[in-house]
């Protein structure tokens, strides 16, 4: 048949539960997969592991992991890539095609994440006991962070009879040539925000649809005003809503620990508002209170470390003390401290009091990587 018409249609779904889908995460458990050259030749194994806050994602967003690497191998790792890949899966007819295409991917080196460094290819001794799998690297237990921008015009997660879309997220260690690359992988539901339009493509077939001819317009009638009618409009009120502008303050000087505060309840960015808080002037000065309350506000506790990394370019952090160290560390998520504790630490005015303040509300890991930044 010549003829082709082709007629676009969005699929869209009823937005998801996001207060439910917080509780629960993605958790994907730790895998040891032997690490061979050339299919054959073994280097050791590697283990790694990762975990998703939640389990949806909208288009347009930032997507985060966090993830741990234990390189019990002689094998280097150059670089840890994340992909969010989109499976369409359509059927008609009896035939069925699939389309497998990666719509976000992210690259960092691996040089400086603890646990990926390979081990010494000439101690048989410590190869021996990594084949073994009882050489187990404390950095291991060190979480890292890994994100990636969804496109605006990713596809909604659908399940149909005719067309079904999935999407799943993978993270793997590439170690180059020849050698195997452990990879870790799990599904995501992505949904598209209320507001966000799309566009579909322009048709482009043979056959075209025909333009309807234009109506006039027609204004729509109403019953006639009965005689002797004077109705009686009650005053309205109005109360400003609070800003949700970090970049602004509803006094109209500075924005405040409140502002930022009040921001990050509702956002799911907190690190993009707390940066613009900063640059708008905010962080003029902080107490030991504020930085805890700040990241008692953060709604996504992977990203907390970040947030303080965005607070520490604040004029108010060239003089923070041991005191606001410990007030945010216990104030963040437990497996968290230890690298919100490290973006503070080039900054502490007191830094010879660290031993007695700041170690003792940190694992002995966590105090390990700290301890650096307070010398």
């Amino acid at each position: 048949n010549p003829y082709t018409h082709v007629t676009p249609f969005q699929v869209v779904n009823p937005q998801p539960d996001l207060e439910r889908a917080r509780n629960f995460p993605i958790n994907i458990p730790p895998t040891t997969e032997a690490v061979n050259l050339l299919c054959c030749i073994p280097r050791g194994h590697m283990t790694l592991a990762a975990h998703i806050p939640m389990p949806i994602v909208a288009s347009g967003t930032e997507m985060q992991m966090g993830f741990e690497v234990a390189n019990n191998s002689s094998a280097q790792v150059n670089s840890v890539v994340l992909k969010v890949k989109e499976k369409v899966i359509a059927c008609a007819e009896g035939e069925r095609e699939t389309r497998t295409v990666v719509i976000a991917e992210n690259r960092i080196l691996a040089a400086t994440i603890p646990g990926v460094q390979a081990k010494d290819s000439h101690n048989r001794q410590e190869l021996r006991q990594a084949k073994m799998g009882t050489l187990v690297p404390s950095q291991s237990m060190k979480q890292q962070y890994i994100s990636c921008g969804l496109p605006a015009a990713a596809l909604e997660s659908y399940s149909g009879r005719l067309i079904s879309v999935a999407h799943s997220v993978e993270l793997l260690l590439d170690t180059g040539t020849f050698v195997s690359d452990p990879t870790v992988a799990a599904d995501v539901f992505v949904y598209r925000q209320q507001g966000a339009g799309y566009a579909p493509p322009p048709v482009t077939g043979v056959y075209q649809q025909q333009q309807q001819p234009q109506q006039p317009f027609v204004a729509p009638s109403a019953p006639p005003v009965p005689p002797g009618w004077n109705p009686v409009t009650a005053p309205t009120t109005y109360q400003d809503q609070p800003s949700t502008n970090v970049a602004t303050s509803t006094g109209g000087g500075a924005p405040t620990v409140e502002d930022l505060v009040a921001s990050l309840e509702d956002s799911f960015d907190a690190i993009a508002d707390t940066e613009k808080w900063v640059q708008a002037g905010g962080g003029a000065t902080f107490t030991p209170n504020d930085l805890a309350r700040i990241m008692s506000s953060v709604k996504l506790k992977l990203a907390q470390p970040l947030v303080m990394h965005a607070l520490m370019q604040a004029p108010g952090a060239r003089a923070i003390t041991c005191e606001h160290v410990v007030s945010a560390a216990r104030a963040s998520e437990e497996a968290a401290r230890g690298d919100v504790a490290r973006q503070m630490g080039p900054y502490c005015v007191d830094k010879q009091n660290a031993i007695q303040r700041v170690k003792p509300f940190l694992s002995p890991f966590q105090w390990t990587l700290v301890s650096p930044t307070f010398q």
